[in-house]
């Protein structure tokens, strides 16, 4: 056997190298396929190196404006009478918003302020008439002194033609007594002729005395009704004042009386009625609730409820996209808002139950007040504008992070606590 360098196998396959080598084939699809994949692999690389995720907290929460609202409660049980507002109205401080009744039924039966009311109507009735009698005696008195005093001026000016008359006949029969004693003491006349005129001087003197008596008395009467006619305006007034005096203690009476059945109830500063929830003829409880009033030039803010696990991330000033129920985000879009301030405390269970409606499910929860952009939302080719109470879901937009550092926050995770270990 001749020794060969080559193994026999090795010569055998070299006989048969005239036909060529073995190529295997590879289809076109796998090259795409490839080039896909890698394609893939860098876009997801540039993706994970340029793009970048913003943190969401998804909360809820409600419109509330920036004043508050001011809620209109009953002072006391009883029924509304009447209501004067309508939701939307405008209303100034002090005016009157409603008036509550508060019926008492007697022993007898019969509402008390009723029977009250008419007591003192039929007692106004006769302080009417008493005054009115009264006024009308002093009036007719009035006329009755001015026909007295214009009789007696006119007996006055008898008496003093009549005087006048009396003094001259009285001056006539001195001159004639003093005649006779001239002629007496020439022996002209008797003494009895003498003693007749002298007589009948004194005669004229007791005529003209009595008529300055009776002129005495008529001017003391003159002067008695002229003082009764001054006087009369005086007790007129003082008739009038007293008029007016028991009629205001018939009104205080009355006003009293109808504060004790009735309450008027008024609104505690200006603004715009948001909700009217008392109707005329309703039976209220005290401190049920008849009406909220929006106080006039406030604003809505949006309330959010955070849970305590989230609110590590938020800050003053951060986006949030707010989705009112009212109006679904899939027709009207999304609303902007900025967060305004936050509590520093956690909400108590009466805050939440206030803000809520109900107790919270589970765990602390804070409040975020946001800033709206707008107080209105875009509704088919017009502005509605927002009302207090509606309900709303929110975004709240966190931190801007690279995708990178998201997909590598695990390890840097586990690579700070091996540290800390």
């Amino acid at each position: 056997m001749t020794d060969s360098l080559f193994r026999q196998e090795v010569l055998e396959a070299r006989q048969n190298r005239w036909l060529g080598g073995i190529v295997l084939g590879q289809p076109l699809s796998l090259w795409l396929l490839t080039a896909f994949a890698v394609g893939a692999a860098l876009l997801i690389v540039l993706f994970l190196i340029l793009g970048d995720c913003t943190r969401r907290t998804r909360v809820g929460g409600q419109l509330l404006p920036d004043q508050g609202i001011a809620t209109v409660t009953a002072p006391v049980p009883g029924t509304l009478a009447e209501v004067r507002v309508e939701e939307g109205q405008r209303v100034q401080a002090g005016e009157v918003l409603a008036v509550l009744v508060m019926p008492r039924a007697t022993l007898v039966g019969g509402d008390t302020h009723a029977a009250l009311q008419a007591a003192l109507a039929e007692r106004q009735e006769g302080l009417v008439s008493g005054f009115a009698s009264q006024r009308e005696q002093l009036l007719a008195q009035q006329q009755g002194l001015a026909e007295q005093i214009a009789a007696v001026q006119s007996e006055l000016r008898q008496i003093d033609a009549e005087l006048d008359t009396r003094r001259a006949q009285h001056r006539l029969a001195q001159q004639t007594t003093q005649r006779l004693q001239e002629l007496r003491a020439r022996q002209f006349v008797t003494e009895l002729q003498l003693q007749q005129q002298q007589a009948a001087e004194l005669e004229q003197l007791g005529l003209v005395q009595a008529l300055e008596r009776q002129q005495l008395g008529l001017r003391r009467q003159w002067a008695q009704l002229q003082q009764a006619e001054r006087e009369l305006p005086a007790r007129l007034a003082a008739l009038d004042a007293a008029e007016q005096r028991d009629r205001a203690g018939l009104m205080q009476e009355s006003v009293e009386t109808s504060a004790r059945a009735q309450k008027v109830i008024r609104a505690p500063l200006s603004g715009a009625v948001a909700t009217r929830l008392g109707q005329p003829g309703q039976t209220v409880q005290a401190g049920q609730p008849l009406l909220s009033l929006l106080p006039a030039a406030s604003r809505l803010e949006a309330h959010l409820l955070v849970p305590s696990r989230a609110i590590g991330f938020i800050s003053p000033g951060d986006a949030v996209l707010l989705r009112y129920q009212a109006f679904p985000f899939q027709r009207f879009g999304h609303h902007r808002g900025r967060v305004e301030r936050i509590s520093r405390s956690a909400l108590g269970t009466g805050e939440l139950a206030a803000l809520l409606g109900k107790a919270p499910a589970s765990g602390p929860y804070y409040r975020i007040v946001v800033a709206l952009e707008r107080q209105t939302v875009r509704a088919f080719g017009q502005d509605e504008a927002l009302k207090p109470g509606m309900t709303l879901e929110a975004d709240i937009l966190g931190e801007r992070r690279r995708l990178w550092e998201w997909v590598l926050e695990p390890l840097h995770t586990i690579t700070g606590r091996l540290k800390q270990g």
